[in-house]
């Protein structure tokens, strides 16, 4: 048979569960704020010049010696050279023979 909580035990378990709610929202709060303290420059979007005098040195990385660009024996894949009379955009409209309009 369920018993039925009385007056009393409602009110005292009311007082428990208000400080046990401001305890948990005051660890989540202290997480979040302990997990911003680590952060820096190297591990968020924060800039290296606000890092604090603590902060671990920027990693420099040392010449692989490989040179930048495709693997070697990759076939080339050059750009088209465009006919220099072929406008790469249009302004306006524009007549050959209109004065201030030359074409080289």
């Amino acid at each position: 048979m369920a018993e039925v909580a009385r007056p009393d035990c409602r009110r005292r378990d009311a007082q428990i569960a208000a400080p046990q709610r401001r305890v948990a929202e005051s660890e989540a709060t202290v997480r979040d704020l302990q997990a911003r303290l680590g952060q820096n420059g190297s591990n968020s979007s924060v800039p290296p010049s606000a890092n604090p005098p603590s902060a671990p040195p920027p990693v420099v990385k040392k010449p692989t010696g490989r040179r930048p660009g495709a693997q070697p024996g990759h076939p080339p894949a050059p750009r088209q050279l465009n006919d220099e009379r072929v406008p790469t955009y249009i302004i306006g409209e524009v007549r050959e023979g209109e004065p201030g309009v030359e074409f080289v």
